[in-house]
């Protein structure tokens, strides 16, 4: 099994294998590429015993050269009579050609169609789409509480006649408007609205706009 690590992506190499496997075992399992090539591939050549084949200098189709010369090497010393040949790059057609000629079977596996003449020239080919990638979803963030000073005002304003309100009856329309116990830190709602400078809880329990100062004109 001779891989173009540059060509396809290591999410379809263990279904490669259990592909290959119905053709024999592949004992020989080798991948080809330039270094950045298997930075994605690492986990696989360990978990699978693929033996990384590291192109130097990495140069345009370094990689398909060395996997074309080793896959010529390893035909004509009669090692195998089978070459799995992981790769949708149209590049190997004529290794597929020379494979045919020589009595070696040569079926082809990629994660994306490949082009016809590899496709031809191959005793077989198999698509294994990769796995679609898992995207983490955005995190839901709940929307800010609405201003508890704006629901106040609007609280005391759904009655303008009267004199404030008492902090039941301010809790029953705040409870309406949207207001979660909590939301705006512990205590109870009366602890809650005497922290807002914009009111007054009175002796009463009435909870009132705090008065503005009257500014006195010096004469």
């Amino acid at each position: 099994m001779l891989i173009d690590a540059e060509n396809v992506p290591a999410s379809i190499a263990m279904r490669v294998i259990f592909e290959a496997a119905s053709f024999g075992e592949p004992r020989i399992r080798r991948a080809y590429g330039a270094a950045g090539a298997f930075q994605n591939w690492r986990v696989s050549l360990e978990a699978l015993a693929i033996e990384p084949r590291l192109v130097l200098p990495c140069g345009k189709n370094a990689a398909d050269i060395a996997l074309v010369i080793e896959a010529m090497d390893l035909m004509r010393s009669g090692a195998i009579d089978g070459l799995c040949l992981v790769s949708g790059d149209s590049d190997f057609t004529a290794l597929a050609y020379r494979a045919r000629e020589v009595g070696v079977l040569c079926h082809g596996f990629s994660h994306l169609e490949p082009p016809a003449a590899l496709r031809a020239a191959c005793s077989g080919f198999t698509v294994l789409p990769a796995p679609p990638r898992v995207v983490a979803a955005a995190p839901v963030v709940a929307p800010a509480p609405p201003s508890l000073v704006s629901l106040i005002r609007r609280a005391l304003n759904e009655n303008p006649a009267r004199d404030g309100m008492t902090i039941a009856e301010l809790g029953n329309v705040l409870r309406r408007l949207g207001y979660v116990p909590g939301s705006y830190g512990p205590g109870k709602l009366g602890v809650v609205v005497g922290r807002c400078t914009e009111f007054v809880v009175g002796a009463d329990r009435i909870v009132r706009p705090r008065p503005t100062p009257r500014l006195i004109a010096a004469e």
